[in-house]
């Protein structure tokens, strides 16, 4: 494997292990630290919350360049074109999109008991 490789290969396994990074992960590690440093529980909690925060961030991070880049390899292979590969992605999304469960708020509800009672 050249060093290429083995960077994007480590650049990968670092980003998707802290994009797993749990908030019961998180205050698992700052609890050492937190008898180490003598911290409060306060300070340890925001500091749990500051690293999943930056676990997220990274794993977002390291998903859009991976995209970028199979994006532009798909283009620059002729496999597809750009036209084509927006067509798919938009496709993809509708898709993800129509799974993920809805959130109705509060006007939702009350518009639905409405149209009930007439």
């Amino acid at each position: 494997m050249n060093t290429t490789t083995k960077t994007a290969k480590k650049v990968l396994q670092t980003g998707y292990g802290l994009g797993l990074l749990t908030v019961a992960q998180a205050k698992r590690a700052t609890a050492t630290l937190r008898k180490e440093l003598d911290f409060d529980e306060k300070e340890s909690m925001k500091l749990a919350q500051a690293l999943v925060d930056s676990s997220r961030d990274a794993s977002k991070e390291v998903l859009k360049t991976v995209n970028q880049e199979l994006s532009k390899v798909l283009v620059n292979s002729g496999l597809v074109s750009r036209t084509e590969l927006a067509i798919v992605k938009k496709a993809v999304s509708r898709k993800v999109h129509a799974l993920k469960p809805q959130k109705k708020n509060i006007f939702h509800q009350m518009k639905a008991k409405v149209w009930r009672k007439k």
